[in-house]
């Protein structure tokens, strides 16, 4: 990755928020952007990514059919832990719900909605930052 994202899943339930988000990340140059709208597809978008996993996901935590929560529990026991990071997009302003995602490495923020352009060049930044720390140490 040079500077900046070149593969991003949206992981979200709400339909007019993905197209918001796909649009803002658009202006970011973003080669791919994979869509889920709930955390079963979103297992199933990673388990075949075919080794080009998503430099970001953006996944909300409440959703049907599977939530973020377990989706990040999913991840963290399977064989494709560290290949991505996310980043939590959510309206929960649950401190518990906050201090529950720390407990995931691959988790780099935990961003309330709407994810704005600003929301998201500090998300770019910090995986740049991580990035370039992993390759240091």
């Amino acid at each position: 990755m040079n500077n900046q994202l070149t593969h991003v899943l949206i992981v979200d339930d709400d339909v007019v928020n993905n197209l918001i988000t796909s649009q803002r990340l658009k202006e970011f140059r973003i080669d791919k952007i994979g869509l889920a709208q709930n955390g079963k597809e979103a297992i199933d978008y990673l388990d075949n990514c075919d080794g080009f996993y998503p430099d970001l996901v953006l996944l909300d935590l409440n959703m049907p059919v599977m939530n973020g929560f377990e989706v990040l529990e999913h991840y963290s026991k399977s064989i494709h832990l560290g290949n991505t990071s996310f980043a939590i997009v959510s309206s929960s302003t649950d401190e518990a719900d906050k201090a529950r995602t720390t407990r995931y490495d691959d988790v780099i923020d935990y961003v309330l909605k709407p994810l704005t352009r600003d929301k998201i060049q500090d998300l770019v930044d910090a995986l740049v930052d991580l990035r370039a720390g992993k390759k240091s140490a």
